[in-house]
């Protein structure tokens, strides 16, 4: 596989109380959301892996340095102050011969 980056597959997920869910953290992820990408009510963000690496569409704002480094911040942030449980599985493409 010539690509590093691209060998392995996580699938990570999250299991939180529906309580919790619905009266905290939902808010606090769309308020995360809306202050460093706007809001736009019919094209809501999703918060995609790829697309923010890249830096495209609405992530186009993380090229600049201090936007990226305060956007981290907030997230990192919200991790740390939310409760939750994550599992992931991680799965090597070369010892399943996909390609």
């Amino acid at each position: 596989m010539a690509q590093w980056d691209k060998r392995y597959l996580c699938l990570y997920g999250v299991s939180l109380s529906l309580g919790y869910c619905k009266d905290t953290f939902n808010a606090a992820v769309e308020e995360l959301k809306e202050r460093h990408f706007g809001f736009e009510p019919d094209d809501p963000v999703i918060l995609h892996r790829e697309e923010m690496k890249a830096k495209v569409g609405p992530f186009s704002v993380l090229k600049d340095d201090q936007k990226n480094a305060a956007f981290r911040k907030d997230f990192l942030r919200l991790v740390d102050d939310s409760r939750f449980r994550g599992f992931a599985v991680l799965i090597d493409k070369l010892s399943t011969g996909s390609r």
